[in-house]
């Protein structure tokens, strides 16, 4: 899911036309649209931040080399806040450790599975999640809930903080399950 797409959605969410005109190849836009996209696009990695600290974290797995039974963390892709596996080449689970600066395994090439922390989007940047974890829509409406916040229009931030939070509550809560009656012969 790119950046621009969830701008362009929070901006027709918010009336904001000229951005989506902006964000569509017009070339006549001003400042303040500017600032909007801008705006928006920050706003875009606080929800994604926040999204991937407290519900549905942001998982990578990534094929990397040890050598000498180790691999440095600050080379991998993403910024790493917690290991979550290592497989082997033959997808199977291998022990490892990890201390200040390295994954260390008994493994020479291995996949790592992690939660990883998002970083600074700008408007071309493709978002850590999928539209299988999580609608494009429901991600901005909590965009365009943070944007009212900072225009000072609450009425509205509660509005689409709502439709927000009833939409990652359709994701991430557990689901009411019917269990069949017992029968009695």
């Amino acid at each position: 899911m790119k950046v621009k797409n969830l701008v362009k959605n929070s901006a027709l969410i918010l009336g904001k036309f000229d951005v989506i005109r902006y964000i569509n190849g017009a070339t006549d836009s001003g400042i303040d649209t500017l600032e909007s996209v801008n705006l928006l696009t920050n706003l875009c990695t606080l929800v994604v931040d926040e999204l991937s600290s407290t519900y549905l974290p942001l998982i990578r797995r990534e094929t990397v080399t040890f050598g000498h039974g180790k691999h440095p963390l600050n080379t991998f892709r993403e910024t790493i806040i917690k290991i979550l596996a290592v497989y082997d080449m033959d997808n199977k689970k291998v022990d490892f450790t990890i201390d200040e600066y390295y994954v260390w395994a008994n493994v020479s090439k291995c996949n790592v599975e992690y939660e990883y922390a998002p970083k600074n989007y700008d408007l071309d940047d493709e978002i850590g999640y999928s539209e299988k974890d999580i609608s494009i829509s429901t991600l901005a409406y909590g965009v365009a809930a943070e944007y009212c916040i900072t225009q000072g229009q609450f009425e509205q931030a509660v509005m689409h903080h709502k439709r927000y939070v009833d939409n990652l509550a359709e994701i991430c809560l557990p689901k009411n399950k019917m269990i069949k009656s017992r029968s009695w012969v």
